[in-house]
C-alpha cells in the first residue's frame, strides 16, 4: 500500500507522507517518495515541488529503526532519493506542517525553502541514542547554517520551537495554521519566478564530491550500528522521546539536553 499522497494544483505538484501517527520512514515508504519525486521532475507541467506531511502532529518523525532488515538496501535508497531531491531541476519547498525529528528534519533540509507550522518542534534526538544521519544531514546544515548550528543539532540533539528554528536557520519561516494554504502558494509563486537561479545555488552549496563523503561515512555508521547487539535496546526510550514532542514547543525543555 502506497503511503504517500500526490496532488497537483496548476504547476505545483505536492508529496504528502501518509504514515500515522507519526509519518515514519520505512524502505517502502522511501521507494514510495522516490517514485512520486521522479514523475514530478520528468512531468513537464510541474514546475516546483512541495513535500509535507499529512494531517497530524508530525512531518516526519524520523527512521521506523526497527524495521530495517538489511542495512545495504536501506542506504542505497536512502541516498538515493536524497540526490533525486538536492538535483531536482525545479525549486523544492518542505512544507513542515508537523514536527520534523530525524530523518524527517534531514528531509526537510534537502529542500531549498523550509516552511514551519508554529507550535511544532524540530531536531536530531536520534544523535542521543546511537542512531546515525541517513540523508547527508549534517553536511547539508553546516552549508546553511554553519558548523557551529549544524553541531547544536546533529551531535547535541539540541531541539527546537519553530520560531528558534527560524532563529538559527534550519527553518526559512513560521507560519500559521490558518494562514498555511496562502503563505505555500505565495513561496511558491516566488521560488517559481527564479528557479533557474534556485538550481544553481543548489548545486554550488553542495558538491558532488563531499556529498559522496558524506554518504560513505553515513553507510560505515549504518553498518557499525547493524553490527550492535543492543541499538535497539534504545529504540523504547527514542520512541518515548518523540512521543514527548507531540504536543509541540510546550515540551520542548524536557527534551533539551
Amino acid at each position: 500500500m502506497r503511503r504517500v499522497r500526490t496532488s497537483k494544483i496548476g504547476r505545483l505538484a505536492t508529496i504528502s507522507i501518509e504514515n500515522p501517527p507519526m509519518n515514519l520512514l520505512d524502505e517502502h515508504l522511501l521507494n514510495d517518495l522516490y517514485s512520486a519525486a521522479s514523475q514530478a521532475e520528468r512531468s513537464p507541467d510541474v514546475a516546483a515541488l512541495v513535500i509535507s506531511g499529512g494531517s497530524g502532529a508530525y512531518f516526519s518523525a524520523g527512521i521506523a529503526w526497527d524495521s530495517i532488515k538489511n542495512s545495504e538496501s536501506f542506504v542505497r535508497k536512502s541516498q538515493a532519493l536524497s540526490s533525486l531531491i538536492l538535483s531536482f531541476p525545479k525549486p523544492v519547498i518542505a512544507f513542515v506542517n508537523g514536527s520534523a525529528l530525524g530523518a524527517g528534519l534531514e528531509l526537510a533540509l534537502l529542500a531549498d525553502f523550509r516552511l514551519a507550522r508554529e507550535g511544532c518542534s524540530h531536531g536530531v534526538p536520534e544523535t542521543r541514542y546511537g542512531y546515525p544521519s541517513v540523508f547527508g544531514g549534517p553536511l547539508i546544515l553546516e552549508q546553511l547554517v554553519g558548523v557551529t548550528a549544524a553541531r547544536r543539532v546533529f551531535v547535541l540533539g539540541e531541539m527546537f520551537s519553530s520560531a528558534d528554528a527560524v532563529t538559527v536557520g534550519l527553518m526559512d519561516a513560521v507560519v500559521s495554521e490558518t494562514a498555511m494554504g496562502q503563505e505555500l502558494l505565495g513561496w511558491v509563486q516566488r521560488v517559481t519566478n527564479n528557479s533557474d537561479l534556485t538550481q544553481l545555488l543548489r548545486q554550488v552549496s553542495v558538491g558532488p564530491d563531499i556529498l559522496r563523503h558524506s554518504y560513505e561515512l553515513e553507510h560505515s555508521a549504518l553498518r557499525k550500528m547493524a553490527t550492535k547487539t543492543d541499538y535497539l535496546r534504545s529504540l523504547s526510550e527514542l520512541a518515548r522521546f518523540r512521543e514527548s514532542v507531540r504536543g509541540g514547543a510546550s515540551n520542548l525543555e524536557s527534551g533539551r539536553v
